[in-house]
């Protein structure tokens, strides 16, 4: 088997100006569909797990690093996907998930996290310690480097102990600047940070680096997040701005990284197009790809109630909502609580109810009720016209190839994207 060059990827990237869509999600709908879009395009891409999905304790998803990262593969070997074209990370490595415990007790999960990643054999770890913990009284740029050096420390000893028997180190992806994971809170923000503030950002951070004889593990940094600018809220997406980064190609210019986009979800083609343009190589996604599967799955709800009799119907819409307002708190700091906002927003917090045994339930009996029902061809078109054309004769329901179309859309469109398409 070819060996994976993570390095040798990475400044290929840079130097063709070219980018790599990287994954953020454990939904298994969207993972199959990423594999089986990779398979047909021959192309690279990154799956991540973000600190809060997935990690030593479980995550909302119930994995830690080592289900999800056997759950990747055993995806990945279903649809016939190399290996060698496939790179498994970590999304937000770091104190996310425990920002209410105090610093030691945040750091000390954090550290066990990263461990658990480096040890369940991820390559890619983003080192994220851009938050005030509970009882921090300042969380400053110092702090925050320190943190991030801690953290590739306790990565870099993992790996040794797994290194007899696994020949690929580790890469970092490193950077302050870095939009909370699933989207920001509130109206967002077109912020960015000027090269000077990288500039003094990556010598502070390689600094404590080396303080903890890092040298090697820095050499291995490969990228670094940047705030594009674009993000989303419940009902709106604030485009990318490309002029606001004239100067990061001089940053480029001076230091041996490519930059990670992070919410770039629901950006338009043209918009993803001038990041990779820009520099960003690394273009992650994530909820946008589980709202495509949402919309999938509440289209095959209206066909389901077109023709199944009521007392045989998945009701699943209706077991979601009920599991979302009994345990509100993936939602409530995001969601004034309304139906339309708890279905239908950006965020997509409806994400973290998939995996509720009741929705798994209702799900399974939704494909059960449509699997091989011959239906009017017009019928599936009137509730999924972006992916099926006909409205003419009859088509047999095939639930989860209607998804896999549905969740296509958005990987052709980052597709395009990463080949530096023209637009």
């Amino acid at each position: 088997m070819e060996r994976l060059d993570l390095l040798e990827i990475f400044r290929e990237l840079k130097e063709q100006r070219k980018a790599v869509v990287s994954v953020c999600t454990a939904n298994q709908f969207v993972l199959d569909s990423v594999m089986k879009f990779q398979k047909e395009k021959d192309a690279l891409v990154i799956i991540e797990s973000t600190s809060n999905q997935v990690n030593h304790r479980g995550g909302y998803s119930g994995l830690t690093p080592f289900d999800f990262r056997k759950m990747v593969l055993s995806l990945a070997e279903k649809n016939g996907v190399q290996t060698q074209k496939l790179i498994i990370g970590s999304d937000h490595a770091g104190p996310w998930p425990w920002l209410s415990l105090s610093a030691n007790e945040a750091m000390e999960e954090a550290k066990k996290l990263v461990s658990a990643c480096v040890k369940a054999g991820y390559k890619k770890i983003h080192i994220d310690t851009s938050y005030k913990l509970a009882d921090d009284v300042i969380c400053d740029k110092f702090i925050v480097a320190r943190r991030q050096a801690e953290l590739c420390y306790v990565a870099e000893q993992a790996y040794k102990d797994v290194s007899h028997e696994d020949p690929i180190p580790p890469v970092y992806v490193l950077g302050t600047d870095v939009p909370p994971p699933g989207g920001s809170v509130g109206a967002g923000s077109n912020d960015t940070v000027t090269v000077e503030e990288l500039l003094e950002d990556l010598d502070m951070t390689r600094r404590e680096f080396l303080k903890l004889g890092l040298q090697n593990a820095w050499n291995r940094v490969v990228a670094y997040v940047v705030n594009t600018g674009a993000d989303f809220t419940s009902f709106d997406v604030v485009p990318y701005e490309s002029d606001k980064f004239s100067q990061s190609k001089s940053f480029l210019l001076r230091e041996p990284y490519v930059l990670e986009a992070h919410s770039t979800d629901y950006q338009r083609l043209e918009s993803l197009v001038r990041m990779v343009h820009d520099g960003f190589a690394v273009l992650k996604v994530g909820p946008e790809l589980t709202f495509r599967f949402r919309e999938a799955v509440f289209a095959l709800c209206d066909i389901e109630e077109e023709t199944i009799e009521s007392q045989d119907r998945s009701h699943l819409v209706e077991t979601l909502l009920s599991e979302m307002r009994a345990n509100p708190k993936h939602w409530k700091k995001y969601y004034r609580g309304d139906d339309v906002e708890l279905k239908f927003s950006l965020y997509d917090r409806i994400r973290y109810y998939w995996s509720s045994e009741k929705v798994e339930a209702a799900l399974k009996k939704l494909f059960t009720n449509l699997h091989s029902l011959r239906v009017p061809a017009s019928l599936i078109h009137q509730h999924l016209p972006d992916v099926v054309e006909d409205i003419s004769g009859a088509l047999v329901i095939d639930p989860f190839e209607l998804i896999n179309l549905k969740i296509r859309l958005s990987l052709e469109k980052y597709h395009r994207a990463c080949q530096n398409a023209q637009v």
